[in-house]
């Protein structure tokens, strides 16, 4: 039998006079295969649940994490801010235990959830319980003001602070949207998708886009996208809407071209998406840009002629000789990714060309998406079948 030997589960709380539960919790735990072999530094997954109840309890909260074990299998992660599958931990009352904590994990960075561990939370701290405490004695809390919180103590308790001017002083606080900001313009802000791959991004004109091609293998809410791998069974693939899959270039997976997808795939219509109609395969707050999002680019970068040379990489390391026009001055940095001949499942023109996928469709069985060479420095759009592999570049909403 599969064990988790858990080390540690230290609860990191925070409580104020609003009586709100911790911001997170720091969890630990060393992993062994069924071998009671370390599982080192490794990518892992795991579901981490918030239980309520006696004898058949109830999750609560689920939340995804996917860590990595460090050389003693050491796997160390914060509850609160992992990928939300189900409930608000900022929510949970505390006082309606008991709670434990259920934990999930995949050793191999999958869904199969082959070791479970649930234990009880028991260090909940009497802070908790003033979440029944609705008022500031002696204050007035329909006019609440920063110095009326700060007579009861400086700590926030994990409550948000709204509408905050950007800041002109070294101790002015900031917020996230002012960093981001700063981040993008120094070139260094980044994107990390379900899978916990991390990509850069490059501002071009008023957009922020990925400068790296799409490689993850599950939708944003967990869901694993069908990974094909035969010719015949990519050649089967229907073209619409709902039939997905996605592979790596004469697959092998860490291709630095990334992953190809089907249209089907890439546009997400076999996932829930109830807060972006549009962001298909990519992480929470990217989508699959429109057509319109690929001219807005394009004619930033001087129009169809030219712009295919400002968004391909330089060199002929990926690109095939001569890579006409390559300059990247864009810093989009367009790999050929090729693609999958829905026809017949053949890898085709990776190293010449570069398709990336638009979420314009051009009719029931085709849509559209645009294509870079490794002989011009044009931009093309064109449209095929939809079970095409193409490669994914993800834009911010």
């Amino acid at each position: 039998m599969k064990r988790i030997f858990i080390i540690s589960a230290a609860v990191l709380l925070t409580a104020t006079v609003w009586a709100q539960v911790p911001e997170k919790m720091s969890y630990q735990a060393v992993i062994r295969d069924a071998k009671n072999q370390l599982v080192i530094n490794t990518d892992i997954r795991m579901r981490i649940s918030i239980l309520q109840g006696g004898v058949t309890p109830t999750a609560v909260y689920v939340e995804l994490h996917s860590p990595t074990t460090n050389a003693n299998g050491l796997v160390t992660l914060e509850i609160g801010t992992g990928k939300v599958v189900s409930g608000d931990l900022s929510t949970i009352d505390w006082a309606k235990g008991p709670y434990f904590i259920k934990t999930e994990t995949d050793p191999t960075g999958g869904l199969n959830y082959t070791i479970t561990n649930t234990s009880q939370l028991l260090s909940v701290p009497y802070a908790f319980h003033a979440k029944t405490v609705d008022n500031l004695s002696g204050v007035n809390t329909g006019d609440q003001n920063l110095d009326n919180v700060l007579t009861k103590g400086n700590d926030g308790g994990a409550k948000q602070i709204k509408n905050i001017a950007n800041p002109t002083d070294d101790q002015d606080a900031v917020t996230k949207a002012y960093v981001d900001a700063l981040l993008i313009q120094a070139g260094a802000y980044t994107v990390k998708d379900i899978d916990g791959n991390v990509y850069k991004t490059v501002k071009i004109g008023n957009q922020l886009w990925m400068a790296e091609n799409l490689r993850v293998t599950h939708y944003p809410n967990g869901d694993p996208i069908p990974h094909v791998t035969d010719n015949t069974d990519w050649a089967n693939l229907a073209d619409n809407n709902t039939d997905d899959a996605y592979c790596f270039f004469q697959n092998l997976k860490g291709s630095v071209y990334g992953a190809l997808y089907t249209y089907g795939a890439a546009i997400g219509d076999n996932w829930t998406r109830d807060n972006n109609p549009g962001q298909g395969v990519c992480p929470d707050g990217w989508h699959l840009p429109t057509d319109a999002e690929w001219t807005t680019l394009i004619d930033f970068l001087g129009g169809l002629s030219v712009a295919g040379g400002k968004m391909k990489e330089t060199g002929t390391t990926h690109w095939e000789s001569p890579n006409t026009g390559a300059s990247n001055s864009s810093g989009f940095s367009a790999l050929p990714g090729g693609i999958r001949n829905s026809i017949n499942g053949h890898f085709n023109l990776t190293g010449q060309y570069g398709y990336w996928w638009s979420s314009t469709q051009y009719d029931s069985s085709k849509a559209n998406f645009i294509n870079l060479y490794y002989n011009s420095a044009e931009v093309s759009r064109n449209n095929y079948n939809k079970s095409s592999g193409s490669s994914v570049r993800c834009v911010k909403d």
